[in-house]
């Protein structure tokens, strides 16, 4: 069974997996690497990835975009709730609720469940290229990411029906990448090399400081600024675009009246600010669009007016990065190399101001290295193929404390994991408190309290075993209530004797612990609606959709198929013509009336376009065989009948059943049939192949050749 790395990211997330030998990124279904973190909510379905960003732009309320932005976070603390256009409500717990339009109506979806869908795609995008499950994954995560917002995700990936077997940091995917790509690393007993990874992602900046010898990789310190990302160049650009229509058109107005407006604002932004990186040359302001009308924007745009806008973004950006290399305590002659990863490190004044601030050229990989080295990590969790084998040690960026009220109005704090410490680690600590609940601050939400009912000894001491996990969860292991011993020990040996501490344990107490985000109930009901319901639907719209373009395909081979299937036989009788007739109108009830119907009349009406013209050839043979024979009967040998007044009443039977049948035949290649099919959509008309079949059959049934045969022979041969 393989294992997936994913790339879990604000605007399009990455999907690889170890195949022959090396790491590939798999393509989804539109062929491309990238996956738009999007998903639509609409009447039959919901639409992930590329489907979901391009048609999403005409169902703003249900298209949801920008979710991993509310993972582990409470309603009042997220502020781009304020920036999108789909509908948010606080849940129960506190949280994000995204309020949409499924299946005809209202539902409230988490975060994680969003989240959910997305990975199901990328899941189902890796299980179709390797043709086989997928269950275990690796998931890229940043540095910064809480304690609560990594429980979210990890409950996401549940939901999704996979099982992560390692959340890494973003920056630690790239030192990894940088790691394994490189071959002249110092040997594990020899002075580390130390490179500084700079992400400058859409969200955040993020600064690494890495410690690397042959075969290991070590975190030295890490640090984010999530005010210094991307978007906040594109939101400054976005204002000065903003600035450039004349007031008369009343804009303002406007952006507060319509989220819509300032999205695509902002994406016009985004996209000068790309081919502003790319040229030094001036470039038009080509934002017209945005009101409907020409002319209206006549302004260029220069690299250098670019940078005079985003100043104060580039001075802070500077200001952070020497505060970096400060903290770090490692000075620019310690430093080997700069690697950039991220879309924003692109930006040329971003790359001129760290080569400024670290005295190295910094190293811009097209290619980001981030994104190969989670798939080259979760290559090292895949038991069937290991290609590296890389020690990693990686940190955690925040310090981990207990905070509990002492007394009235005095605050106690103990640090339980320090800033920067190793992950995973188990960490054991002793401490004397009167009160039976705890919190957890710095970065990490949640709370836990003691079981103390049966315990009359207050103030106590506790014996605290806390963990933290390769993910970088924190976790109590084990709390204990214990009392110290004195234990004399005399040795007539010395001279002194000494006095040992030993501890004795009381009780073991019952932990309670509360965090912020779904119980395991509701993930386990999450779990249950994502397989049994919505996944299922996904898949069914699918088939529906896939037979419904085989129908497509199957019209316009038949149609094809008429010049030779046929022949010259259906030429006189009009049955090529009338046929094609019928195949239009198929065609034009497909993709008007009958684009939402049920994939079972969609695979009945292939059978009947796919064999109808052969089917057609066999009937209209048998009947004009029949028809020729009833003809020959009466015309061909009319000398063989006596002239008698009984013989012209069986004669004129035989013609009036074959005019007859002949008119039937007529009326059927002159347009008069399979008329209700756009009306009555629902109801399929009889195949013409059947309908001949039936008029043979009628005219077989009144078996008027042989009765006239009968009654010659039987009243004038002797």
């Amino acid at each position: 069974m393989s294992v997936i790395g994913i790339d879990f990211g604000i605007n399009s997330s990455f999907v690889a997996v170890a195949k022959a030998g090396s790491v590939q990124i798999i393509d989804h279904d539109h062929c491309l690497r990238a996956t738009p973190s999007n998903v639509t909510f609409g009447e039959r379905q919901r639409v992930i990835g590329v489907e979901a960003k391009t048609g999403g732009v005409n169902n703003l309320q249900s298209t949801v975009f920008g979710f991993k932005r509310f993972l582990g976070r409470r309603f009042e603390h997220t502020q781009h709730l304020k920036r999108v256009p789909f509908e948010s409500v606080k849940t129960k717990n506190g949280g994000v609720g995204i309020k949409v339009k499924y299946l005809g109506h209202e539902d409230i979806y988490f975060p994680e469940q969003i989240t959910a869908m997305l990975f199901t795609k990328l899941k189902e995008t890796a299980e179709d290229s390797l043709q086989t499950k997928v269950q275990e994954c690796v998931i890229s995560v940043p540095s910064y990411f809480t304690d609560a917002e990594r429980r979210a995700l990890l409950d996401a990936a549940h939901i999704a029906g996979l099982h992560p077997l390692r959340l890494l940091n973003d920056t630690t995917a790239a030192a990894l990448t940088y790691a394994i790509s490189k071959h002249d690393l110092p040997l594990s007993n020899s002075p580390p090399r130390n490179v500084v990874i700079v992400d400058c992602g859409l969200s955040a900046i993020q600064v690494c400081f890495c410690a690397f010898n042959k075969g290991k990789l070590k975190v030295l310190s890490c640090y984010s600024d999530v005010g210094l990302g991307g978007q906040e160049f594109d939101a400054a650009f976005g204002r000065y675009l903003f600035n450039q229509f004349p007031p008369k058109y009343n804009l303002k107005g406007i952006i507060n009246d319509r989220r819509g407006f300032c999205m695509r604002l902002l994406a016009e932004a985004e996209m000068l600010k790309k081919k502003i990186s790319e040229t030094a040359s001036e470039l038009p302001l080509k934002i017209d669009c945005l009101i409907g009308e020409t002319g209206v924007v006549k302004n260029t745009i220069s690299r250098a007016a670019f940078e005079n806008i985003c100043s104060s973004l580039l001075n802070d950006m500077e200001m952070f990065l020497r505060k970096c290399l400060t903290d770090s305590n490692l000075g620019v002659t310690d430093i080997h190399s700069v690697e950039l990863v991220g879309g924003s490190s692109r930006i040329p004044a971003l790359r001129l101001l760290i080569e400024k601030v670290f005295r190295k050229n910094p190293i811009n990989d097209n290619e980001s290295r981030r994104g190969r080295g989670y798939w080259m990590c979760s290559t090292m969790h895949n038991s069937v193929s290991k290609i590296w084998n890389y020690q990693i040690k990686d940190i955690q960026p925040f310090p981990i404390k207990l905070v509990w009220e002492q007394s009235i109005g005095k605050i106690e704090t103990l640090i339980i994991f320090p800033k920067f410490y190793s992950v995973p680690s188990v960490s054991t600590t002793r401490f004397t408190c009167p009160s039976s609940t705890f919190s957890l601050v710095s970065g990490f939400s949640g709370s836990f309290s003691l079981d103390l009912k049966h315990h009359n000894c207050k103030p106590c001491m506790f014996n605290l075993t806390a963990k933290l996990d390769i993910h970088g969860i924190f976790s109590i292991e084990s709390v204990t209530i214990i009392e110290e011993v004195e234990n004399w020990k005399g040795n007539e040996s010395n001279s002194s004797s000494s006095k040992k501490e030993q501890w004795r344990v009381l009780k073991d107490v019952m932990v309670k612990w509360k965090s912020f985000g779904l119980s395991r109930d509701e993930i386990d009901e999450k779990i249950k609606k994502e397989v049994m319901s919505m996944a299922a639907a996904d898949r069914n719209e699918k088939e529906r959709r896939v037979c419904q373009k085989a129908l497509k395909n199957g019209l316009l081979e038949s149609q094809e198929k008429l010049k030779h299937e046929l022949g010259d036989v259906a030429v006189d009788h009009g049955i090529k013509q009338r046929l094609l007739e019928y195949l239009t109108d198929l065609e034009n009830w497909l993709n008007n009336d009958g684009l939402e119907e049920t994939k079972e009349v969609y695979i009945k009406l292939l059978q009947q376009v796919q064999e109808e013209p052969s089917k057609i050839r066999a009937a209209w043979c048998d009947l004009a065989a029949t028809l020729k024979t009833a003809r020959d009967c009466v015309y061909e040998r009319p000398l063989n009948f006596p002239d008698s007044k009984e013989v012209y009443k069986e004669v004129e039977k035989v013609e009036n059943s074959v005019a007859e049948t002949e008119r039937w035949l007529a009326a059927q290649f002159q347009g008069k049939c399979f008329k209700n099919l756009q009306k009555h959509h629902r109801i399929l008309p009889k195949p013409l192949s059947q309908q001949i079949q039936d008029q043979r059959a009628i005219l077989q049934e009144k078996n008027i050749v042989n009765n006239l045969k009968s009654y010659v022979a039987g009243n004038y041969v002797n």
